[in-house]
């Protein structure tokens, strides 16, 4: 099995909330979007280890713009979230650990 070599799109505006990937990203392949700037990084360049087998798919989270927060289960691996996540955020990841810990009782 090949390691996933594929680049990872990256938005600017997402390196707001997450600033320790900004020194990480900043020198792959940026282009422009309709959001803003996107990064092109590979996932070794971020700092993550690659696994030498493929990983087990455990859940899927959909995040969709909102003013009003809301959770939809669509499956019992798959969260729709409907947020800002500005203010949202708190209670998006209280839906995603208990997404998480349902999925681990069940095992």
């Amino acid at each position: 099995m090949q390691p996933y070599t594929r680049p990872i799109g990256i938005r600017s505006q997402t390196l707001t909330q997450l600033p320790g990937l900004s020194s990480r990203v900043h020198d792959g392949v940026q282009f422009e979007t309709a959001t803003g700037t996107t990064f092109s990084v590979h996932a070794k360049d971020l700092g993550f280890a690659l696994l030498s087998e493929a990983a087990r798919w455990s859940w899927t989270v959909d995040l969709i713009p909102s003013s009003r927060f809301r959770v939809e289960r669509l499956s019992p691996h798959t969260l729709r979230l409907h947020l800002d996540i500005a203010n949202h955020r708190k209670q998006a990841l209280d839906a995603i650990e208990q997404l998480c810990h349902t999925e681990e009782a069940h095992r």
